[in-house]
């Protein structure tokens, strides 16, 4: 994909109007990203919380570790039923695996594969205390049915049109996924307005959504990703990816989040988890532990004085 300057910024400024959506590029993700120091150790590298998975869906768990511990995070902590967190610790032996949401993370996964009461309730537990300590949160799948009337934009909701569709109709918007898909950047905006959260509307162009009114709320658009990554698993991988990148950069700073920030690192994700799709088996098809399996390499080229499209960044 060929991306053509057609040289409107002019104009726009000039008319005192800006672009419904801009996109990060390989240098805007350069910047994002959280690269380890010489003193640097797991815990200022960031860790990450995990609640995922359940027993009728143990890969689940497995895929979001496997996206969180590839993306470069200091540590995973993995929160669970005992039969998922063998499965876990059986895939990934560095992940610190317990029951309890009562651990010290620079951010939270939620949601993937969670079909249980038990499940559900890690979930909302996690829910109120990131909320109240301005922690970052991704919310995925399962998860959206349990988020409150109104959080923070520190909460990053993750669905594809049908989940949005549910996650407004149930706050009194009625609306399909058809028109999701044919509007979505005016039904993300919308679940941005009734939330409060940052929302990433997956789809061929994933959109993230961030603070503002309802008419003017910013738009980054990512579409990088091959159409090879709409497979099972591949949203398990992304929130993870999310989930570490939020980590690092939380760790990093010690000033409260903004919601720009909380974009920018998002639509990062977004970015560098649709390129490793492209390079996991370039033009065929790809497997979501394929994806993740790629993920570190993407990142060293991206970080690379030369991107990973091979032109200076």
């Amino acid at each position: 994909m060929q991306v053509v300057d057609l040289a409107l910024a002019a104009e726009l400024a000039a008319q005192g109007r800006a672009p419904t959506a801009t996109r990060l590029e390989d240098l805007d993700v350069r910047r994002v990203w959280p690269v380890p120091d010489a003193p640097a150790h797991k815990y200022t590298r960031g860790v990450v919380g995990v609640v995922a998975g359940s027993v009728p869906y143990p890969g689940a768990a497995v895929l979001t570790v496997a996206g969180a511990t590839a993306t470069g995070c200091g540590m995973v902590r993995y929160v669970g039923p005992a039969h998922v967190r063998e499965q876990v610790v059986a895939a990934h032996p560095e992940v610190v695996a317990g029951g309890s949401t009562q651990v010290r993370v620079q951010a939270w996964v939620v949601g993937p594969g969670v079909q249980d009461e038990d499940q559900s309730a890690r979930v909302r537990e996690v829910l109120q205390a990131a909320a109240a300590q301005d922690v970052p949160v991704v919310v995925d799948a399962g998860a959206l049915d349990d988020v409150p009337d109104r959080v923070p934009a520190t909460v990053v909701l993750t669905p594809h049109a049908g989940e949005l569709a549910r996650f407004l109709s149930a706050r009194g918007v009625p609306v399909e996924r058809s028109q999701v898909e044919a509007e979505p950047v005016r039904w993300a905006r919308e679940a941005h307005v009734r939330s409060g959260a940052t929302v990433l509307l997956k789809g061929a162009v994933t959109l993230v959504v961030g603070a503002g009114d309802e008419s003017c709320a910013p738009v980054l658009a990512q579409g990088p990703a091959p159409a090879w990554l709409a497979t099972a698993g591949a949203g398990d991988v992304l929130a993870g990816v999310l989930g570490a990148l939020l980590a690092g950069v939380g760790a990093r700073s010690d000033q409260p989040w903004s919601p720009g920030v909380i974009m920018r690192a998002v639509a990062a994700g977004v970015h560098v988890h649709g390129l490793a799709a492209a390079h996991a088996n370039p033009g065929g098809p790809v497997t979501s532990p394929a994806v993740a399996h790629a993920l570190p390499g993407v990142v060293a080229r991206l970080l690379r004085p030369t991107g990973p499209r091979g032109r200076e960044s």
